[in-house]
C-alpha cells in the first residue's frame, strides 16, 4: 500500500545513462549481412539470401559480457524459406 509520495518527476543520472545505452542498436557487420542484437532473446540475428532461399540466422550470446561479443555461438535456430513461396 502506498502511503506517501516523496518526490515527483525524479531523474537518476545513472539510470538515464543506462536507458540511453540500452536504446542504441548493437550490430555485427559481416559479409553475409548485419546481425542485430535482440536483447529480449539475447541473440544476434539477420536474414540471409542464399541459393534462392531466405534464411533466418541467429547467434546466441551472453549480454552480461557486453564488451566481448566474440563469445557468440550458433543457437540452432535457422529458418529457411524458398523465395518463390515467401509471403
Amino acid at each position: 500500500m502506498l502511503i506517501k509520495i516523496l518526490e515527483r518527476d525524479v531523474s537518476n543520472d545513472k539510470l538515464e545513462e543506462y536507458k540511453e545505452y540500452l536504446s542504441k542498436p548493437v550490430l555485427i557487420e559481416t559479409k553475409y549481412g548485419d546481425f542485430e542484437l535482440d536483447r529480449s532473446l539475447s541473440w544476434f540475428s539477420t536474414d540471409i539470401e542464399l541459393f534462392g532461399f531466405d534464411i533466418f540466422v541467429s547467434l546466441e550470446t551472453d549480454e552480461d559480457n557486453v564488451d566481448n561479443y566474440l563469445m557468440i555461438r550458433p543457437s540452432g535456430l535457422i529458418i529457411i524459406k524458398h523465395k518463390e513461396s515467401a509471403v
